[in-house]
């Protein structure tokens, strides 16, 4: 896995804030052995943070649709569909969550 690593210059100016953040995390040594895992660790917050907000847009989207649909049967159906997966989206996201704090209590990370 080291090989992998290897060919990239970490001291470059694209490089240089991410292995500042890398080294925070105590990833080091030749080829940069844990960077693929550190990398992840640094996404996921962002990746939440966007899920969240899609899932905000998705309820705003169902409501408008909802509001807007005056008694129509086929949009009325499309916005509850829609709102059931919003509400599906977040137990999703809501159990990543956990079970990411979880993994990482269990790990002492």
């Amino acid at each position: 896995m080291a090989g992998v690593w290897q060919g990239i210059d970490y001291k470059s100016t694209v490089f240089k804030g991410l292995t500042e953040k890398l080294g925070r995390l105590g990833v080091s040594g030749n080829g940069y052995q844990g960077a693929p895992a550190a990398i992840i660790n640094l996404i996921i917050p962002y990746i939440l943070v966007l899920a969240g907000l899609i899932l905000f847009a998705s309820i705003l989207i169902a409501g408008y649709s909802m509001l807007t649909s005056f008694g129509d049967e086929n949009k009325i159906s499309s916005a509850k569909k829609m709102l059931t997966n919003a509400a599906i989206g977040f137990g999703i996201i809501f159990v990543s969550y956990w079970l990411l704090l979880l993994i990482k209590t269990i790990l002492g990370m």
